[in-house]
């Protein structure tokens, strides 16, 4: 093949064309893959490809990495992987594998309301205030926008489906971990 192409002065094409009318039972080559090889033979001084050419790149998993990964998740329990990915300069697929064989989970924070013993003067003068309002105009409870959400904010409402924190499956429910506990 690489003949050929010399043969031919360098034109990948022919070289290409004559080949596959020589050898009609065998693979037939792309220009491309004559035009590698000459770049190859030019650069390396080598027909045959280099061992870290060959097949896949190897992987860059190694303990540092994996070290940094769990280092950056304790320090930051609410990283996402794509964060994770991008600040590691890692293949996601690599910090999930890191996170997965660490038995480290993404667990969504759950909103709880609880009543505080402050609570119940708030309570009485906002029933006093209601039961005024109704007084003074009986169809005011029309007027009132009923929701589910819990949480309003002067920019709107607080959006928790996005929210997460990552903790090992051993201590996230018992209470020892994670933001939500400490």
């Amino acid at each position: 093949m690489y003949f050929l192409f010399g043969e031919y002065a360098g034109n990948a094409n022919e070289a290409a064309r004559q080949y596959a009318v020589q050898y009609p039972n065998r693979r037939h080559p792309d220009k491309n893959v004559i035009l590698r090889l000459d770049h190859r033979m030019r650069t390396t001084g080598r027909l045959e490809p280099l061992p870290r050419e060959l097949g896949r790149p190897r992987s860059t998993k190694t303990v540092a990495a994996e070290e940094a990964i769990l280092e950056e998740v304790q320090n930051h329990p609410t990283i996402s992987i794509r964060e994770l990915s991008r600040n590691r300069e890692l293949p996601k697929s690599i910090v999930h594998e890191v996170l997965k064989l660490e038995k480290m989970h993404r667990y969504n924070y759950t909103k709880v309301q609880a009543l505080r013993d402050e609570d119940f003067l708030r309570r009485r003068t906002y029933c006093r205030w209601l039961l005024q309002q109704i007084e003074e105009n009986r169809d005011f409870m029309k007027s009132v926008l009923w929701t589910d959400e819990a949480s309003f904010t002067q920019d709107g409402v607080f959006n928790t489906h996005n929210n997460h924190y990552w903790a090992s499956e051993s201590n996230a429910c018992d209470g020892t971990s994670g933001p939500l506990f400490s």
